[in-house]
């Protein structure tokens, strides 16, 4: 009967086997589930940040109306009696850097600053060409 000799030979090493195998499969659990873990960590830290940056957009997005509402004031003041001049100065796109603001599409047109005038000077301002 060598048959059942060897089947009782291998039963010892199969047994082995599946206790390595058991082993390997718990360790892949472990890892699985700390990898797991990482990753909702991860996506709770990004969430975090998107919402710090959509309200960071927000705050922006409300400066950003609240200089344009001053624009709006100051150009409204400094055109009063000219119309045609106002409406042209609302769709300018400007640029501030200092004393001085930029018109035109992307800023290419003119570079208008503030100049030393007569205090009734009506326009105080003085365009240059780039």
């Amino acid at each position: 009967m060598p048959v059942t000799q060897s089947l009782e030979s291998m039963k010892p090493l199969v047994h082995e086997q599946i206790l390595e195998l058991q082993n390997k499969i718990q360790l892949l659990e472990g890892d699985r589930k700390a990898f797991y873990e990482s990753n909702q960590w991860a996506v709770k830290k990004n969430r975090e940040s998107i919402l710090q940056l959509r309200q960071g957009n927000k705050d922006l997005h409300k400066k950003l109306a609240g200089l344009l509402t001053g624009d709006e004031k100051i150009i409204k003041e400094a055109f009063q009696d000219r119309t045609v001049e106002q409406a042209a100065m609302r769709n300018k796109s400007r640029e501030v850097g200092g004393d001085s603001h930029t018109r035109g599409v992307g800023g290419s047109c003119c570079v208008v600053t503030e100049k030393e005038t007569a205090k009734d000077d009506p326009w105080p301002y003085e365009e240059t060409l780039r």
